[in-house]
């Protein structure tokens, strides 16, 4: 494993949070298991954006406006 730093919205760190806390993982556990998810979803042709469980498709989304 290595060391990722990372700055995100206040909104999505809470979501993490929630994610984490419901699940009793960590936020890292949260954020790799919605990466794994996205990369799933292109892996079978699906749009990234329109990914259920897609966290950083949802972060693209909000910056993007």
């Amino acid at each position: 494993m290595i060391a990722l730093n990372l700055n995100v919205p206040a909104d999505v760190r809470e979501q993490l949070q929630a994610w984490a806390k419901y699940n009793c993982t960590s936020m890292t556990a949260e954020l790799v298991r919605s990466v794994r998810d996205r990369a799933a979803a292109e892996k079978k042709g699906r749009s990234a954006g329109k990914s259920s469980t897609g966290l950083l498709a949802g972060i693209a989304e909000k910056t993007a406006r």
